[in-house]
């Protein structure tokens, strides 16, 4: 999770640009699991003052970073 993290952080700097993650482990819920352990990093990171607050809002907008299946649906229906 820290390696994806990081990636959406470097995402985050070069712009705050939208994005669509799609989890392929075959468990139920896998795209909620996905969002909650990029979200625990992400803030673990922000506890230590790795990222700033603002990093970890933007990967709670759901528009922004879509990582259920719901959220891609949504995301894909509005472009």
């Amino acid at each position: 999770m820290a390696v994806l993290t990081a990636m959406l952080y470097e995402r985050f700097k070069a712009g705050k640009y939208p994005i669509a993650l799609v989890s392929m482990d075959n468990c139920s819920q896998n795209g909620a699991r996905l969002r909650e352990s990029v979200l625990i990093m992400a803030e673990e990171w922000r506890k230590t003052g790795f990222v700033g607050e603002d990093f970890v809002e933007y990967l709670s907008l759901e528009n922004t970073v879509a990582l259920r299946e719901a959220d891609i649906y949504l995301t894909c229906k509005n472009d």
